[in-house]
């Protein structure tokens, strides 16, 4: 189920080159409105860039094993259901994606190996997504150890002071943000 692709994404020199003429149009646009702390405008530019960051190195991780975020939800859901299943259903509501999106990601997933789906021993007329027997061995195995290997490394440049501040700051910019839509 391993993707033989190159480790690099081909995408991420692209999107690195163009960062600089964004923070630039970004300073731009914020001083042409006036007003505006650049402070605030470099810190929300930084924010911006290490979820950049992040989500380069996430996505060519999961492209190796022909996955993407939401199929590596899926997974890790099912990875954590009682009998390594649960109903479409279930899972466009735990993920919170619409049924159709859900069944787009159970055939990529299907197609890859990952999943297959079978009658729900409950209900005749329904059915389960369920885990193959491949598909949980190269989860276990291979996805998860580097998984958590690359989440801890991404952790390894801060302290544990660092990395509690860190948290610290995200609710409380994520409790601030919520007073935008009131």
């Amino acid at each position: 189920m391993r993707s033989t692709k190159p480790k690099t994404n081909p995408a991420e020199k692209l999107k690195r080159e163009s960062e600089s003429e964004m923070e630039a149009a970004y300073r731009k646009l914020a001083a042409d409105v006036g007003k505006i702390d650049r402070e605030k405008i470099d810190f929300v530019l930084t924010c911006k860039k290490l979820k950049m960051e992040i989500d380069l190195k996430v996505e060519s991780y999961y492209d190796q094993f022909q996955l993407s975020p939401g199929r590596f939800q899926i997974l890790l859901l099912l990875r954590c259901a009682e009998g390594y299943a649960l109903s479409p259903s279930d899972l466009a509501k735990k993920t919170g994606v619409s049924r159709a999106s859900m069944t787009q990601f159970v055939d990529a997933l299907e197609k890859a190996g990952y999943i297959v789906r079978k009658a729900d021993p409950n209900d005749r007329r329904a059915m389960l997504i369920q885990i193959s027997d491949g598909g949980l061995k190269t989860l276990n195995k291979e996805i998860l150890p580097a998984y958590f290997k690359r989440a801890a490394h991404f952790a390894d440049a801060c302290t544990k002071t660092e990395m509690k501040r860190f948290a610290e700051m995200y609710e409380r910019i994520r409790d601030h943000l919520a007073s935008l839509e009131k």
